[in-house]
């Protein structure tokens, strides 16, 4: 019985970690955690709609992001900074008195999963190869707002 429970152990642990991949709790390490799979003309895509949208949602020469705990040579992070800048933001590796701004990357297969914190929202997307898989979605204190 002994060695049942132990090899059932073994396994949800293992399955545990295997199932964890990027994802990480909102106060740990943020960035991008992609395979192989993903194409770099995909990222590239992927980064401008962020950009479009952080654009749509804050006046780009108004607003200051203050990126938070984003893993060092991040080549995803990197691109979003340079394209955010191009924008017209301004940009911090160090709080200040900008907006709070992280991110969680990641894929399974060619579907990219996108989580954004800017200040105290949420916004959330999924693209496919490159392409819009669904709307942004958004997250604060009251609910849930489709954007």
């Amino acid at each position: 019985m002994k060695i049942i429970n132990r090899k059932c152990a073994l396994i949800c642990g293992l399955l545990v970690a295997l199932c964890s991949g990027c994802t990480t709790n909102m106060q740990g390490t943020m960035g991008s955690c992609f395979s192989a799979t993903i194409t770099q003309e995909h990222l590239s895509a992927i980064t401008s709609d962020i950009v479009e949208f952080i654009a749509w949602q804050y006046p780009p020469a108004k607003t200051q992001l203050d990126f938070h705990s984003i893993k060092p040579n991040d080549q995803f992070a990197t691109q979003l900074k340079d394209k955010l800048r191009s924008f017209g933001f301004s940009i911090s590796e160090n709080a200040g008195s900008g907006l709070k701004f992280s991110f969680i990357a990641d894929n399974q297969d060619q579907t990219v999963r996108v989580i954004l914190l800017v200040g105290n929202k949420k916004f959330v997307k999924s693209f496919s190869n490159g392409n819009t898989l669904s709307k942004w979605s958004s997250t604060t204190d009251q609910g849930v707002a489709n954007d």
